[in-house]
């Protein structure tokens, strides 16, 4: 049997702060996605989608309009860098490490203290999936069939 070094774990997501730095479009998948669970998640980044800039508007997350410049005064408990920087991406991670915080990074699974989900749910079942980071393509095909499951 093959050991995986990943475990998933389901834990509550209520008042857990998210840090996401970047405000591009893999920002804004993992920012929708957040928006299923009930975390306060603050976006760091100069500008933002379209999109996510609309969410903003909402009032469905917090915008720091600036650059990664350090890790923030107030308490952050998952942090994703989301950047289009591979210096800024691992410095988010490794200040979230010095903080005692687990960090994803988008472009580096290596340095991924956890693997973002994909997500299917419905009202009674959430089911998170993730592939060992080689295939992103297999991991998004598995979650739209079981997204179909739960229709």
């Amino acid at each position: 049997m093959r050991e995986h070094e990943y475990f998933p774990l389901f834990f509550s997501s209520e008042g857990k702060q998210v840090l996401v730095v970047g405000g591009g479009k893999i920002a804004e998948r993992r920012v929708r996605t957040l928006l299923l669970f009930r975390f306060e998640i603050t976006v760091m980044s100069p500008e933002l989608t379209p999109d996510l800039r609309e969410l903003c508007n909402e009032g469905l997350f917090r915008w720091e309009a600036c650059r990664y410049g350090g890790w923030p005064e107030t308490g952050v408990d998952l942090a994703l860098a989301c950047t289009d920087s591979p210096e800024v991406n691992a410095q988010v991670c490794a200040d979230a490490r010095a903080n005692g915080v687990p960090a994803n990074r988008c472009d580096s699974r290596k340095d991924c203290d956890f693997y973002f989900p994909a997500i299917a749910a419905n009202r009674e079942v959430v089911a998170g999936l993730a592939g060992d980071g080689g295939s992103h393509a297999a991991t998004k095909a598995a979650a739209e069939k079981v997204r179909e499951v739960l229709l």
